[in-house]
């Protein structure tokens, strides 16, 4: 009897072991986690360099209010992506944006902290407008047309 008295003292004993490293090692992993999300929230997952930020910054500057879509992205090049407002009475679309990224701070999109450079055209494919939540690049034009 007391063999199997000591055995279930080991097996206790092990039990304790083992639930005692498991919850110390559970109280770690949030701590990780955690300082892990602060230094990824501290670098943009995308960033413009400064020679392209400048050279963004400039073509944007040259660009006037009703100019055609092909002579915009002659001068900046393509679009990080395209947007396309609803359809209006039966049309197709109101309004194309092309959308120049400047940062972006995660892969995941609608961050508020992300900064972009918005160029909206109407129906004619003619620059009504540039929107810009970017530093030193300012928006100008007019979004009627594309109401």
């Amino acid at each position: 009897m007391s063999i199997k008295i000591q055995r279930i003292g080991l097996v206790l004993a092990a039990i304790s072991y083992l639930f005692g490293v498991g919850c110390t090692q559970e109280r770690q992993k949030p701590e990780k986690t955690e300082q892990t999300t602060e230094t990824h929230l501290d670098r943009p997952y995308f960033q413009l360099g400064p020679e392209k930020f400048a050279a963004l910054r400039d073509h944007v500057a040259a660009l006037e209010i009703g100019e055609s879509r092909d002579r915009s992205t002659v001068l900046l090049g393509p679009a990080n992506r395209e947007e396309m407002d609803g359809p209006k009475k039966g049309l197709d679309w109101k309004c194309r944006r092309l959308i120049y990224d400047v940062t972006v701070i995660s892969e995941l999109p609608g961050n508020v902290r992300d900064r972009a450079v918005a160029l909206a055209f109407d129906r004619h494919d003619r620059l009504a407008q540039i929107l810009s939540t970017v530093d030193g690049i300012p928006s100008r034009g007019d979004m009627n047309a594309c109401r």
